[in-house]
């Protein structure tokens, strides 16, 4: 016995709450929806009777025992194998382009983490500065990669003037 659409609806209007903002609405393409899922309607959702399962499941064996269906079937698992290899060889270039990439970056960091270090031992060599100035000088060029780095390119006889004009504030 089918289901009458609007008794269907005040149940579930007093089953669920919030389908009280749907009373009295009309459903777009309704009659369309009702064509398509009619089966379904009737029976459930994807319900199948004992007749349809024994019918799929004879078609099923049906197939299976076609020796031409085995030799799709082995193409076809050639096919999925060798698209598992493509898929894991690029896989596995672009994890090696990673961790290339990943090195290369801590391999920055370190030579910049070791140029830090050097730092004040550099500043011991700059004759015209105190202590005070030094120790000041070193942690301001270690708060900046780019000036730490560039700390190091300077030659040697130009060291002393630029750590001051960076003290006083000029650079």
């Amino acid at each position: 016995m089918p289901i009458d659409p609007l008794e269907e609806q005040l149940e579930t209007q007093e089953s669920h709450k919030g389908a009280a903002m749907f009373k009295n609405k009309s459903l777009p393409h309704f009659e369309k929806l009702l064509i398509i899922f009619e089966r379904d309607r009737a029976t459930r959702r994807n319900a199948q009777t004992a007749t349809d399962v024994v019918e799929e499941l004879n078609k099923e064996v049906k197939e299976c025992s076609s020796q031409r269906r085995r030799r799709r079937r082995s193409h076809s698992n050639d096919n999925l194998l060798e698209a598992i290899k493509e898929v894991g060889l690029a896989l596995g270039r672009e994890i090696k382009e990673s961790t290339i990439k990943l090195t290369k970056a801590m391999g920055y960091d370190v030579a910049v983490a070791e140029n830090r270090v050097r730092i004040n031992e550099e500043s011991l060599k700059l004759p015209t500065i105190s202590m005070f100035e030094r120790h000041k000088a070193t942690l301001q060029i270690a708060r900046d990669q780019e000036t730490t780095v560039f700390f190091f390119t300077i030659a040697d006889d130009e060291k002393a003037k630029w750590v001051k004009a960076l003290l006083r504030g000029d650079i």
